[in-house]
């Protein structure tokens, strides 16, 4: 009897010790900010990548936050075109998806300048508002719906939904959404620091295209700065984009993250 109750206790501490080892690999009872990586960075602007599924931090945009992604989203240029169509810089950071021939953006923006359309090809540069919300409400060039409020990684603000009410048809700002509307006129709203290649300098705007339709949220005091964030889709696919896609990732939003090292990997064997 003594001798089958020591087989038994020592089974038992085997199978714990193989608990233990699969949930460090797994990260059942770690930190999961401990296993978070940092966004893929590719400086070259040429390729596209999809990013796995996993939670991530970003420490070059600032305020830094991080975020659990599902799968399909990526980084880098749409296929719709060469340009590098997401950046991750101190202005902002922007994911995309991609179906039916058109890109949807999820973005974190800190706006640094906006624009105000003043004739059918001219828009003049101003510096950013202090209300962005009232900004965004009262521009003559958008159809906006009455802000709610909602609360992104425990920081309040409000959201609404908005799309281009008028377009100037002669004003092409090479706006860094590719989202297969190369050539048409886009409603420039903001200035942003996208980080494009060669021929487009540093800075570039945020357009607004005919058939998209915007979700934005303005979190006015997140570490001291006002937060912009912007889904971005086709109308015909909005709802699908925001519930399948931008809302689960907005839900897993942390303010500060903790600084992790992007070559701590775990590996199962």
């Amino acid at each position: 009897m003594y001798r089958l109750a020591m087989k038994y206790v020592l089974r038992l501490g085997l199978l714990l010790v193989f608990v233990l080892a699969v949930s460090a690999c797994t990260g059942v009872g770690a930190s999961e900010e401990a296993q978070a990586s940092r966004i893929p960075e590719d400086k070259s602007y040429t390729q596209t990548k999809h990013i796995s599924a996993g939670r991530y931090v970003s420490d070059e945009f600032m305020p830094a936050l991080s975020f659990r992604l599902g799968e399909g989203w990526r980084t880098g240029p749409t296929p719709e075109d060469s340009y590098g169509a997401l950046l991750e810089t101190s202005h902002n950071l922007t994911l995309s998806t991609f179906s039916d021939s058109k890109s949807s953006f999820l973005e974190f923006l800190v706006i640094p300048k906006v624009y105000k359309v003043v004739s059918s090809y001219e828009a003049k540069e101003e510096p950013a508002p202090k209300d962005m919300l009232s900004w965004l409400q009262n521009n003559p060039s958008l159809d906006t719906e009455k802000p709610e409020l909602v609360t992104i990684g425990g920081m309040k603000g409000k959201q609404f939904d908005a799309v281009a009410s008028h377009i100037p048809q002669e004003y092409f700002s090479g706006g860094y959404h590719a989202c297969g509307c190369i050539g048409e006129p886009g409603l420039p709203l903001f200035q942003v620091r996208s980080g494009y290649g060669a021929g487009f300098g540093e800075e570039s705007t945020y357009d607004l295209y005919k058939d998209y339709k915007v979700r934005f949220i303005v979190l006015d005091d997140v570490k001291g700065k006002t937060v912009t964030i912007s889904v971005l889709a086709p109308a015909v696919n909005f709802n699908e984009f925001w519930h399948m896609k931008a809302q689960e990732v907005l839900k897993t939003v942390e303010w500060n993250p903790k600084r992790v090292d992007s070559k701590a990997t775990c590996v199962c064997t």
